[in-house]
């Protein structure tokens, strides 16, 4: 509900506190996880990045990104995708 209203504070609170419980937070993925966790941390990763992304904490918004993207395999956000290609990657 706080991202349908666009209240970006309260959505980085949430996501954070799950986040918090997310066993990967705590290390560095840099390969696709196959995660079978029935709750699925890549939604509260992709809610994390716009939240950041609107608040303009654009460094914690690449990193949130990055690991929505290595978790989100069957690809539920392709904004996720949108949004680091437009922001994120170096000019070709």
């Amino acid at each position: 509900m706080a991202y349908e209203t666009g209240n970006w504070t309260e959505v980085l609170n949430l996501t954070g506190h799950i986040l918090d419980l997310d066993p990967l937070n705590h290390v560095a993925v840099t390969s696709y996880v196959l995660d079978l966790d029935p709750l699925n941390y890549a939604d509260a990763y992709f809610y994390n990045t716009v939240a950041n992304y609107k608040l303009n904490k654009i460094e914690d918004a690449e990193k949130s990104g990055l690991k929505a993207e290595h978790l989100d395999l069957p690809t539920r956000f392709p904004q996720l995708h949108l949004l680091l290609a437009r922001n994120f990657c170096p000019e070709t």
